[in-house]
């Protein structure tokens, strides 16, 4: 009974933390202007910008980046609860 209890803890907090994400992401998500100086619309502005090699590049490595990220946060979850 203590793993199911353990396990329900987690899955509460992961859901927790992901809701947070995303409602945060909603929220200050709309505050960001695209700019220049912007990270999060850096590809698009260069994509604006005709440089559509270094948009679509920029874009992937984000995405990796973001994978790989995600994938590590998960296993470490995984191994932190055995």
């Amino acid at each position: 009974m203590d793993k199911l209890k353990k396990r329900g803890f987690i899955n509460a907090f992961a859901t927790a933390l992901y809701v947070i994400a995303i409602a945060s992401f909603m929220y200050y998500g709309s505050l960001i202007k695209l700019g220049r100086a912007n990270i999060i619309g850096k590809p698009a502005q260069l994509y604006i910008d005709g440089k559509k090699k270094e948009a679509l590049a920029m874009l992937t490595y984000t995405f990796v980046s973001f994978f790989v990220i995600t994938f590590v946060f998960l296993l470490l979850l995984i191994v932190f609860t055995r």
